[in-house]
């Protein structure tokens, strides 16, 4: 039957219209009350009597529950019909409780898949922390013995059987300080648009990236089997020397950091200048053994005493990287033009480089006394 109550009616008909819908709506919303509420105590009393336990293994495709019977048969609350607005506010405290028991529940198991078997013993270095200034720092110093010995043992023939063992011992130690960096870097934290990463996934894959994980790998070439074929050469650890870029990292935060930045780049200097000399002892005295050079052959090498040799050319790249020459150092031959002109040449820019570098730390100084003095006026 369909009744049409927005129909307009007239007269009498109206009032007692009016009259009979009225009634028959209040009895059709008592009806649905009822119902409601019956259907609410149903639910709860199930909800009450049932109790889901959370599985044992949380990966597994289907859970199993289990349902304990009632302890009771009394429901839990007491509702009376005519207490609609109490009884819908305890319901819905009621499901807030179970909402938040099934939450804390399911807290201590891990769904994502990306993180179900994370360890929780996991270690991020902060980029900019102490700890990783002083790892920094050791991977330094194997750079430079790297840097000092690698062109030295070569030229010399240093190593020989009575010491090999022990230049082996300090080569391999600073591999494993080079192996041990990789594994650093994988647990260094980076920023990504001004945030702290600390994921340790997302920084493996962000290290794996950059061109620094090709050049560590680099580092590490495992070049050292030619010692089988080739013999005992240690230019073969020549690519040991493309971790210089760490070298310059300390260096920077180090001038960042210290209390006097003039004398450490004054040191840094002379520290260039000398390694530039050893450098240069090192090629002249290859020349001197491998070569026709005229010149380096008035050099005085004994050949039996390495150390003896190595002071010897160092204080002539001393003397040549100067412009200090004599009559020793004149060329002769035509061989002996090219080497000593590209040695005058490189010894020009080396000059103009020291004193560009002089000029600088002057300037540093001067203006760091203005400032002070300026905030002493003011």
């Amino acid at each position: 039957i369909l009744i049409n109550f927005n129909r307009p009616l007239s007269g009498h008909y109206a009032r007692d219209g009016m009259a009979q819908t009225s009634s028959f709506k209040s009895s059709i919303h008592n009806q649905v009350c009822n119902s409601n509420i019956d259907s609410d105590i149903a639910r709860l009393s199930s909800i009450k009597s049932s109790q889901q336990v959370v599985p044992s293994n949380i990966h597994d495709d289907l859970y199993e529950i289990r349902i304990s019977p009632p302890t009771s048969q009394k429901s839990p609350l007491q509702v009376s019909p005519s207490n609609h607005r109490d009884f819908i506010r305890q319901s819905r405290q009621l499901r807030k409780a179970r909402k938040q028991d099934i939450k804390a529940r399911f807290e201590k198991f891990d769904l994502n898949p990306s993180t179900a078997h994370r360890s929780h013993f996991t270690f991020i270095f902060d980029p900019s922390g102490r700890l990783s200034y002083y790892w920094t720092s050791i991977i330094s110093l194997a750079f430079l013995y790297n840097f000092w010995i690698i062109i030295f043992r070569f030229s010399f023939h240093e190593l020989t059987s009575d010491n090999f063992i022990l230049w082996f011992i300090f080569d391999y130690a600073c591999d494993f300080i080079y192996l041990m960096d990789i594994m650093f870097n994988f647990r260094t934290a980076y920023l990504e648009e001004g945030v702290l990463q600390t994921d340790p996934i997302k920084l493996r894959h962000y290290y794996m990236n950059t061109t620094r994980f090709y050049i560590d790998c680099l580092c590490l070439m495992p070049l050292d089997f030619l010692y089988l074929s080739i013999g005992f050469k240690s230019i073969v650890r020549l690519f040991r020397l493309v971790k210089i870029y760490r070298f310059w990292t300390f260096l920077d935060r180090t001038e960042r950091h210290t209390n006097y930045p003039n004398l450490f780049r004054t040191i840094v200097m002379i520290h260039y200048l000398l390694a530039i000399f050893h450098w240069n002892a090192c090629l002249i005295y290859i020349l001197q053994t491998r070569s026709k050079l005229t010149s380096t052959k008035r050099f005085g090498f004994t050949f039996n005493d390495s150390g003896s040799d190595y002071f010897k050319a160092l204080y002539w790249s001393i003397t040549i990287l100067t412009l200090t020459q004599n009559q020793e150092t004149k060329p002769v031959s035509k061989e002996d033009y090219i080497f000593l002109s590209t040695q005058m040449i490189f010894a020009l820019l080396l000059f103009a480089t020291i004193m560009g570098h002089v000029a600088s730390i002057v300037s540093n100084l001067s203006n760091a006394r203005k400032d002070f003095q300026g905030k002493i006026i003011e």
